[in-house]
């Protein structure tokens, strides 16, 4: 089916994760001996981008604390992502399970 679709009418969707704890768990010392060091406890939240792009450059992107769930997808997809698409557009996603939701047509036509 991506075959026949026109390449810059393809809009590719995808997201990321980040953690800002930047505390290294494991590391060798000079001689390959073990490092031992300590760090505080910290509980650093996870960040996600939801992000698309196309062949010429333009993106729409979201960025938010926690985890991807379907209610923050299914609110990306009406709020930030539907409303830049174009006549003949194809949304091209992974098989991440918060992608898997059946709406009807309407839910991208009408607003919440």
């Amino acid at each position: 089916m991506i075959a026949q679709c026109e390449a810059d009418k393809l809009v590719f969707l995808d997201e990321s994760g980040v953690n800002t704890d930047l505390s290294r768990r494991h590391g060798r010392a000079i001689g390959g001996e073990q490092s031992v060091d300590k760090t505080p406890l910290n509980a650093s939240a996870n960040t996600t981008i939801l992000s698309s792009v196309r062949l010429n450059g333009e993106t729409v992107c979201t960025v938010y604390s926690g985890g991807t769930t379907r209610e923050k997808f299914l609110d990306d997809l009406r709020n930030t992502l539907v409303p830049t698409l174009h006549e003949r557009n194809t949304v091209v996603m992974d098989h991440m399970r918060t992608h898997h939701v059946k709406r009807s047509r309407r839910f991208y036509r009408e607003p919440a």
